[in-house]
């Protein structure tokens, strides 16, 4: 399915992108909002086209920081087309390699699901919030955590108790489809779709761009079945 909407969300990740390149100092995005939302589609599809390197980190489905070390270690080799494999010993190591790497050249980090970090690395967001206090004036890296606990992203950066409160220099919050959208998808996905058909997608997907796409391919694969069978010839 072709990507639609989240233009204003869009505009501002990219931003903190030009912000970064422009002040020569590290951005911290914050994009939170429930699963099957497509917070994920949204943020690579924001930096599609960025001339510099877009790393992808998944934080989930980890039960150890030595687990998740090794895994971020692969993925930057991957990325960053290093002649060398660095090894790193914390995770903290590695937000000090990519903050001091990207003052030469910029990059984008993405972490998904990054709740599941404090989960993982012990006193995870105390290590982050001193890593980047240390380094980031001199960076210019964006780092873009992606989370699907909006509460947890809440309290992390919006709670003055906490390490990173008032660090982030973006929080997103991602809404799902409102009906205008909805119904601007149905008419291009499903050109014959009935009002009655269109009020069912929406009490069947909530408006989550996941759900929705679950949906077109379903719907596209009756069609193809029934053209098989001669129906529609």
């Amino acid at each position: 399915m072709r990507f639609y909407g989240r233009e204003e969300e869009i505009r501002l990740l990219r931003k903190e992108l030009d912000l970064a390149m422009r002040n020569k100092a590290g951005r911290l995005a914050v994009v939170c909002g429930r699963r099957r939302i497509g917070k994920t589609s949204l943020i690579m599809k924001a930096f599609e086209s960025v001339e510099c390197p877009v790393i992808y980190l998944f934080a989930g489905k980890r039960t150890q920081e030595s687990e998740l070390i090794a895994s971020w270690t692969e993925a930057l080799g991957e990325a960053l087309s290093l002649p060398y494999k660095p090894e790193f010993s914390t995770i903290n190591e590695i937000f000090e390699f990519l903050l001091k790497a990207s003052a030469k050249s910029p990059m984008i980090v993405v972490i998904d699901e990054c709740q599941e970090l404090e989960r993982i690395v012990n006193a995870f967001w105390s290590r982050l919030g001193e890593s980047w206090d240390r380094f980031h004036c001199e960076s210019r890296l964006v780092l873009v955590l992606n989370g699907s606990s909006a509460d947890s992203l809440r309290r992390i950066f919006n709670n003055a108790r906490e390490p990173l409160y008032g660090r982030a220099d973006l929080l997103l919050e991602i809404e799902p489809f409102d009906n205008a959208l909805l119904a601007a998808i149905a008419r291009n996905e499903f050109p014959d779709m009935s009002p009655e058909d269109l009020l069912t997608l929406y009490a069947l997907t909530g408006g989550a761009a996941r759900y929705v796409e679950f949906f077109r391919r379903q719907r596209h694969r009756q069609y193809e079945r029934h053209d098989q069978s001669g129906l529609f010839t």
